[in-house]
């Protein structure tokens, strides 16, 4: 009796995780986080983006229908230090006056190996280019990591001291 109350919990517990990949849900921009890095001589910036807000509908077994929208206000940066967040949210960089948002739409999404990729439009700046985000889904958390070129959006300009690779790391919350 004991085992087929394991065996039935499992069931459960599997069945429960299924259904939690499956639905039409609004980021939950208190638990969401979006972080990034980039090499900058002679030491890195690491930093976050906050209040993120979109939708998110998933459905594992119907992808045709399933989207991803995302955007987040750029003025929310902040990498610990406010002297480089004023400098990086100026026209310099990501001007933030001119450009208040950045945003993500999926156009399709994609079944690879044991996880997932959205192909759609980031819009950074004036600038839209399609890219390819791989993710993961697990507990109600869409989780993506990626590099994107700074130059390719218009965020600054060449440097030999600053990487033109920016790295993200974004757990999307959903509820």
């Amino acid at each position: 009796m004991k085992k087929i109350a394991i065996i039935a919990s499992l069931i459960l517990a599997v069945s429960v995780s299924t259904v939690a990949t499956m639905g039409n849900w609004s980021v939950d921009s208190a638990s969401t986080k979006a972080n990034f890095s980039i090499s900058n001589i002679p030491v890195g910036a690491d930093g976050t983006f906050s209040g993120v807000t979109g939708t998110v509908n998933f459905d594992p077994e119907n992808l045709g229908a399933s989207n991803i929208s995302a955007s987040v206000q750029v003025k929310t940066l902040d990498t610990g230090i406010s002297m480089r967040d004023s400098h990086v949210l100026n026209e310099d960089f990501l001007d933030s006056e001119k450009y208040p948002t950045i945003t993500f739409k999926s156009s399709s999404i994609e079944k690879k190996g044991s996880a997932y990729v959205a192909i759609g439009a980031l819009t950074i700046k004036d600038v839209t280019k399609k890219v390819r985000l791989p993710f993961t889904v697990e507990n109600n958390i869409f989780a993506t990591k990626f590099t994107i070129n700074r130059l390719d959006y218009n965020v600054g300009e060449s440097s030999w001291t600053m990487s033109n690779d920016v790295k993200i790391d974004i757990q999307l919350a959903v509820k």
